[in-house]
């Protein structure tokens, strides 16, 4: 399944390694005050995790329901046989756009 990354990569979903949440620090944090929990995340992403070492932000809220809503979906969305995010118009789509849609709130 292809899908168009946050930094607008087309992945193919199909040879990821993993896809996990990821907590997303404010820059400067330092490690103890993250491990002490005295800093919250700023953001949580949807990040692919390829072959070679690079990965592919897939997705990215302030909001930790939305995020883990965003790997449910997806999760769905890989466990059913042949389907792709290039349904309608043939175009790679991102996640919030397919989510939305699953929503009935996006556009073809």
């Amino acid at each position: 399944m292809w899908i168009r990354s946050l930094d607008d990569k087309l992945v193919n979903l199909a040879v990821a390694e993993a896809i996990d949440l990821v907590d997303v620090f404010p820059e400067g944090a330092s490690p103890e005050a993250i491990d002490a929990g005295t800093v919250p995340p700023e953001t949580y992403e949807l990040v692919a995790f390829m072959a070679g070492g690079w990965d592919a932000p897939l997705f990215a809220s302030d909001r930790p329901d939305e995020a883990e809503r965003a790997l449910s979906f997806l999760a769905g969305l890989l466990a059913s046989d042949g389907v792709s995010a290039t349904l309608g118009g043939g175009r790679v789509r991102a996640l919030e756009e397919l989510m939305d849609r699953g929503r009935g709130e996006g556009r073809n």
